[in-house]
C-alpha cells in the first residue's frame, strides 16, 4: 500500500506492516510473498552498496535476523488481534492465510511433528553418551531418562489413537436489543 506523504506511519515498522496487510482484505488462502514482506518493513534488498563497508556475512545475518524479528512480530499482531493465522512457509518463499477451519488440523499436525524431533533428539542424545564414564547411580537415572523418553513418545502416539467424546457445545445465547451498542464504564 502506498501511503500519502502527509499520512504518518506507524512504529515500529511492523505495526505499519500490519495495516499495510490488512488494507488489502486477507482472505484465507491469500499468499503473503517474502517480497511483500520486505516491501512493507522497508527492507531493500541486499547490493554491495546496502551492504557498504560491512562485513558481508555480519550484513546478510543481521539481515535475516531482521527480517525474522519483524515478521515474528507482525505474524504475532494479526494472530493475537485480528486471529489471522499463517502456514508455516509455503513453496516459493510465501505464507499462506489459514481458514479458521484449518487452524485446528495444522496446529495439531505442526506440533505433533515438533514434539517428535525434540523426543528424537532426546533419544539421540541417551543412545550416545558415554556410560563407562558415569557411576552405578547416574546410569540408573540415565536409564530412566531413556525410559521416560520412550514413554512420552508412546504417549503422544496412544492419544492419537483414542476417540474423545465432547459434550454438545453450549447454543449462544439470544442477543439484547442493544448489545453492539458501547457502554460507558
Amino acid at each position: 500500500m502506498i501511503q500519502d506523504d502527509d499520512e504518518p506511519k506507524l512504529h515500529p515498522i511492523w505495526k505499519q506492516a500490519v495495516q499495510d496487510f490488512l488494507a488489502t482484505d486477507p482472505q484465507p488462502d491469500d499468499v503473503v510473498t517474502m517480497e511483500q514482506l520486505k516491501e512493507w518493513f522497508e527492507m531493500p534488498s541486499l547490493t554491495l552498496e546496502t551492504i557498504g563497508k560491512r562485513d558481508p556475512e555480519k550484513a546478510v545475518e543481521d539481515y535475516k535476523l531482521r527480517f525474522l524479528a519483524l515478521r515474528h512480530q507482525w505474524q504475532h499482531e494479526l494472530l493475537r488481534k485480528h486471529q489471522i493465522q499463517f502456514d508455516e512457509k509455503e513453496r516459493g518463499g510465501g505464507w499462506r492465510v489459514l481458514a479458521p477451519d484449518e487452524v485446528a488440523r495444522f496446529t495439531r499436525r505442526q506440533s505433533d511433528r515438533e514434539l517428535k524431533k525434540v523426543l528424537a533428539r532426546q533419544r539421540e542424545r541417551l543412545a550416545h553418551t558415554d556410560l563407562s564414564e558415569l557411576s552405578q547411580a547416574q546410569q540408573r537415572d540415565h536409564a530412566e531418562t531413556l525410559v521416560r523418553c520412550s514413554w512420552k513418545l508412546r504417549a503422544i502416539k496412544d492419544v492419537d489413537k483414542k476417540k474423545i467424546e465432547l459434550p454438545e457445545l453450549p447454543k449462544p445465547l439470544p442477543r439484547r436489543k442493544g448489545d453492539d451498542e458501547v457502554r460507558p464504564s
